[in-house]
């Protein structure tokens, strides 16, 4: 038999539902080898916030629980103003991005 192929029409609209930008991981892998890296967004990418609720899993793939009405796109919420390495004063790991955990000089790092 033959297939049939059926007209999306989320596909007439993809220029308007597409970000093209950087979305600024916090560790991308330096080549195709890297054993070390990390896909979790920074607090400035523009992945976070921008995601459609309709489509946003429960929790990310670190099992952390999703922003319900405006999640990060991809496998890992982050929220705005959450802390990356570094950035800022945590005073638990709630202020902390995804991936990362606050310590005991109330830095966030990655885990």
């Amino acid at each position: 038999g033959t297939a049939h192929l059926t007209f999306d029409p989320d596909v007439d609209t993809i220029d308007v539902n597409t970000i093209q930008a950087d979305p600024i991981f916090e560790n991308p892998p330096s080549n195709l080898y890297a054993t070390v890296f990390s896909f979790a967004p920074l607090s400035s990418s523009p992945t976070i916030g921008n995601g459609k609720s309709r489509f946003a899993m429960e929790v990310d793939y670190l099992g952390h629980i999703r922003d319900t009405s405006n999640p990060t796109i991809g496998a890992i919420e982050n929220f705005p103003g959450c802390l990356t390495d570094g950035q800022g004063v945590c005073d638990s790991t709630e202020d902390c991005c995804s991936a990362h955990v606050c310590q005991g000089a109330g830095i966030c790092s990655s885990m």
